[in-house]
């Protein structure tokens, strides 16, 4: 399994934009090959982040562009800071 975590520092827009956006990101990601699971968080300092697992490396690779096209198409205004991206494989994990 293969874990990707997208930071998105500052977010403009209040916690109900945020938590809409973290829905859409999730519906995405929910529908991507080799999906595992999603968590969206609000983050201290008005920013956000996303959790994704997928199966496989390859699916992981095509979650990250899944997710710089929904970026562009939806937070590219509101974001005063570059995406951070993390991303590796799984080794250890309980709950999933």
């Amino acid at each position: 399994m293969y874990g990707m975590i997208w930071r998105y520092g500052r977010v403009a827009g209040s916690l109900d934009d945020l938590t809409r956006a973290g829905h859409e990101l999730a519906a995405v990601l929910g529908k991507a090959p080799g999906f595992v699971a999603c968590a969206v968080l609000d983050t201290d300092g008005g920013g956000g982040a996303a959790v994704g697992l997928f199966e496989r490396r390859a699916d992981l690779d095509e979650a990250g562009r899944l997710v710089a096209r929904w970026t562009a198409e939806h937070l590219a205004g509101p974001l005063p800071e570059a995406l951070q991206v993390t991303s590796g494989e799984v080794v250890g994990q309980r709950g999933i």
